[in-house]
C-alpha cells in the first residue's frame, strides 16, 4: 500500500533527484518547503496522514506539535508557495491527493482546494528552490518518487543503483522464456544504468522495476506482459524510451 500512513518517507523530485525539505532545515510554522540534496536529516522525512479521504503531508520532526504542508495564505493562485502550518480541519489547502503516474513509478501531489500540483518552482534543478503549486501539466518538475525511511533520525535504506539494476537484470534473464524478449528487457535495464538521471531517481526506479517484474506473475511471463513492462520502463526514462523504440525488435515487441 502506498502511501502507507505507518511509514515515513523521503520524497524525491523525479526531475532533480533532490528531496522535499524545509528552508534552512528549520521545522517551524510558515517556513517554506524547498528541494535539497538528501543528507540524512529528519527535516527531510515525511508521513502521509489520511483524513477526510485525502492526505496531509506531515513533517515527522514536528510530530509532537504537528505541522503539515499547506499553501501559503490558502491561495488558489498559480505559483503560490508551499509552507508548513498547523493542521486545521477546515483548511482545504492542507489536503492532498496522490495521483499515480501512468508509468507506475512516480506520482503527482494534487491540492484539494486549488486542484493544482505540487511542483519545483520553474522546474529548477538548483538546491534550495522553493516548492509551489502549478496547474497540473505532467511535467517532470511535478512528479515525485518516495522511498521508505527506516528511522526517525532520517536513516534511510540506501540503494546502489548499479547493483540493484544488475540484480534485476539477472532475475529477468532467468524468468523471461523468449531469448529475444529477454535481451530487450535486459537491454532496457542497461540503458537505464547509463541514463543521466540522478542516482537517487535511478535507485527508486530500479526498486519499482523489481515490483513491476514481480507483478508479471510467474516464472515465465507471457509476451504481452513483457510488452507492458517495456512500455512502463520506457515511460519512465526519457532517452531510454527513444533508444528502445529505435530498435526494430523493440518496435515489434511493443506492437
Amino acid at each position: 500500500m502506498f502511501p502507507n500512513p505507518s511509514v515515513h518517507y523521503r520524497i524525491l523530485s523525479l526531475q532533480s533527484g533532490q528531496v522535499l525539505d524545509l528552508s534552512h532545515g528549520i521545522v517551524k510554522s510558515k517556513n517554506f518547503a524547498i528541494q535539497w540534496n538528501w543528507n540524512n536529516q529528519p527535516n527531510q522525512v515525511w508521513s502521509f496522514v489520511i483524513e477526510q479521504g485525502y492526505y496531509r503531508l506531515s513533517a515527522v520532526k514536528a510530530e509532537k506539535d504537528p505541522l503539515v504542508l499547506s499553501v501559503s495564505n490558502g491561495s488558489t493562485a498559480d505559483g503560490a508557495e508551499i509552507i508548513l502550518y498547523p493542521p486545521h480541519p477546515d483548511a482545504l489547502d492542507q489536503f492532498w491527493s496522490v495521483v499515480a503516474d501512468p508509468s507506475g513509478c512516480a506520482f503527482s501531489i494534487v491540492n484539494r482546494k486549488s486542484r493544482m500540483c505540487m511542483a519545483v518552482q520553474n522546474g529548477s534543478l538548483a538546491p534550495a528552490t522553493r516548492i509551489v503549486q502549478n496547474p497540473c501539466t505532467g511535467s517532470w518538475g511535478q512528479k515525485w518518487i518516495a522511498t521508505e525511511v527506516t528511522g526517525l533520525d532520517g536513516t534511510a535504506a540506501e540503494f546502489e543503483p548499479a547493483a540493484s539494476l544488475a540484480a534485476i537484470e539477472e532475475s529477468i534473464s532467468r524468468s523471461v522464456p523468449d531469448p529475444d524478449l529477454g535481451e530487450l528487457v535486459g537491454r532496457s535495464i542497461r540503458l537505464l544504468e547509463r541514463e543521466p538521471l540522478p542516482d537517487e531517481v535511478k535507485a527508486a526506479v530500479a526498486s519499482r522495476v523489481g515490483d513491476i517484474m514481480n507483478e508479471l506473475g510467474g516464472p515465465a511471463p507471457e509476451p504481452h506482459l513483457i510488452r507492458g513492462w517495456l512500455n512502463k520502463i520506457a515511460a519512465v526514462c526519457r532517452p531510454v524510451s527513444d533508444d528502445l523504440r529505435a530498435d526494430r525488435r523493440v518496435q515489434n515487441a511493443l506492437g
